[in-house]
């Protein structure tokens, strides 16, 4: 049943018009993490990220020994996840970098998280030790 609706809708020709408003929405996503990242860690000096022109993630870089690692326990405290760089580096490399995932939380959703994200970072700089 679930591909014979598939089918009809792909007959029917629905799919580009599907893909715009899915583009458009993770465009408004993508631009609110952006947005959140610039609100809270602009003045983290030397933190950057990306500015994806596709897919659901932005990739986050902390300055200094700031350990993405180090920092998930705190940030998970926080009510905030997100996939820490190690996952992409290779094993035993120190990383500072985190991949942040826009595709499902809504635009407030974002912003919150963001903000959570940034609490832990600042627990992780008074509390933990960690060095800018």
């Amino acid at each position: 049943l679930g591909q014979q609706i598939i089918a009809g809708f792909l007959a029917a020709g629905r799919m580009a018009e599907h893909l715009d408003i899915l583009r458009a929405a993770h465009r408004l996503r993508r631009d609110a993490m952006l947005a959140a990242l610039s609100q809270s860690f602009s003045n983290l000096q030397g933190t950057r990220w990306t500015t994806p022109d596709g897919g659901f993630f932005v990739w986050v870089e902390f300055p200094g020994d700031l350990r993405a690692d180090a920092l998930f326990p705190i940030a998970l405290d926080e009510g905030v996840a997100y996939i820490p760089g190690s996952a992409f580096v290779e094993p035993d490399g120190p990383c500072n970098a985190m991949r942040l995932c826009f595709a499902n939380p809504t635009p407030a959703e974002i912003f919150e998280g963001v903000r959570r994200l940034r609490r832990a970072v600042d627990r992780m700089i008074d509390r933990e030790g960690a060095k800018i």
